[in-house]
Parts: structure tokens; sequence; C-alpha cells
């Protein structure tokens, strides 16, 4: 009777090593499959490790063009914390991340740190130019939720998920108006931020941000605000004088 076949994913290391010696020895055929996405990797090592566990074989598939374009991309484009980066760049100073890891489970891993220059550039122009051309109100909600929300799936193994799918449009509905060019300079270690524009995105208007130029407004258009809010101001005011508390002091 053949043996059913289970296809493993295989980094070389300790773990994936002893889990292919435990499934050899509960009955299975193994195929070994290892992603080459730009790491600093010995594939022919790993093969060699994987060859004399027992594995039938190891599959390498270059996956650089499909991790920068469904990962990297999208990364850059919901502002993924640092936390979540764990890049393979490791020629520079700039982008150099210690992290303490929070598990699935909730536990805490030990300390390391990654060295990520080129998506710590990327992001840091992507945020600059979100601030000239997105608008505020979605911004927001993106980074309340999908920012985080997408993280996380990630991280604990969920890219091959509906809830990963209905996320990441929100992603890419978020982006539609972010086109432009972000100059940098990158000096010992730093990078900042020169300068931004964009030809496409009309949000920002000289005219429009400034009070002497600004047609159709007048000051006396806010008091209405200002009143409405005054409401809410002064009772919450008056309820902390009651309490003997004094907000001046606060």
């Amino acid at each position: 009777m053949a043996k059913e076949k289970v296809c493993l994913a295989y980094s070389g290391g300790l773990d994936t090593s002893v889990i292919l010696a435990w499934l050899i020895e509960q009955g299975y055929d193994v195929v070994c499959f290892l992603a080459d996405e730009g790491q600093v990797e010995d594939f022919k090592e790993a093969e060699r490790k994987a060859l004399a566990i027992g594995a039938l074989k190891l599959v390498v598939a270059d996956l650089k063009r499909e991790f920068v374009d469904q990962l990297y991309f999208r990364a850059i484009q919901c502002n993924v914390p640092q936390f979540a980066m764990l890049l393979q760049d490791r020629n520079s100073c700039i982008g150099c991340i210690g992290i303490a890891e929070n598990c699935f489970i909730d536990l805490k891993s030990v300390s390391f740190s990654i060295d990520s220059p080129a998506m710590t550039i990327l992001r840091l122009a992507h945020i600059d130019l979100e601030g000239l051309t997105l608008d505020r109100e979605v911004r927001a909600l993106r980074d309340q939720f999908v920012t985080f929300t997408w993280s996380k799936l990630l991280y604990n193994g969920l890219y091959f998920s509906p809830e990963r799918r209905y996320v990441e449009t929100g992603i890419l509905a978020s982006q539609d108006d972010v086109n432009g060019q972000v100059r940098l300079r990158c000096y010992k270690g730093s990078v900042n931020v020169l300068g931004r524009r964009s030809e496409t995105s009309k949000l920002y208007s000289p005219e429009q941000s400034s009070m002497d130029s600004l047609k159709d407004f007048q000051p006396t258009d806010t008091t209405g605000l200002i009143a409405t809010q005054a409401i809410r101001l002064k009772a919450y005011g008056h309820a902390e004088a009651e309490a003997g508390i004094d907000l001046s002091k606060s």
C-alpha cells in the first residue's frame, strides 16, 4: 500500500528538521518546500539536510516577485508597524530594529535584531506622502482597523483566509489617490524627508490653507461649532467643579 504524501514547509532549521523526522517516523513520504524570498540562504545545504533526514526531495521556488508584490507593497500601503516587518535586507545601519515578539499564544519571545533598511526608507516615504494625498478620515479608519488586523493575520499565518482577503480590500481602496514623489536623505544611519509633491492629488491647496486667500469663508462661520462644543465642555467643567476638582490644576 502506497504511503500518504505530505508537503512540509521546510527552512532547514531545527524545528522543521525535527518535524520532518517525526513525519517520516509516522509513515509519511515527505516532500519539503522552501521559498526563495531573497533571503540569505544556503539552499544546497538545506537540500542536503532534508535528504539526509529522509525527505523524498526539496523543492525551492523563486517567489521574490510574489513576496514583493503581495506582501512588501501591501505592508507599505497600510504602514505596517516595524514589529511585523521581519525582512531580509542586511546592508545598512538604517532600519536596525530590536524586537521582542508577541507569539500567537501571547507569550513573549526572546528579543533579537533585524536590519530592514529598504522597508524602513519606503515606509517613511509612504507615510509622508499620505500626509499630502490621503483624506484624513480614510487614513484614520485604515490605521485604526485595517493596519493592525492585516498585520496580525499575516503574523499568525492566516494569509490564506477570507478575513485577510476582506481586510486587504480596504488597503487597496485607501491607496487610490496616493501618488507622488518624496525626496529623502540617508546619512549616517538616519533617513530624513526633504520634501514631497504630487501632480495628481489635489487635497493640498496653498490658497485654501491661508485664511487671507480662502474664499467664501468668514471667521464668524466658526461660532456655531464653538458654541456647540462648549455645551458639552461646560457641563463637564461644572460636574468637575462640584466634585471639588480644579481643572486648571489637573
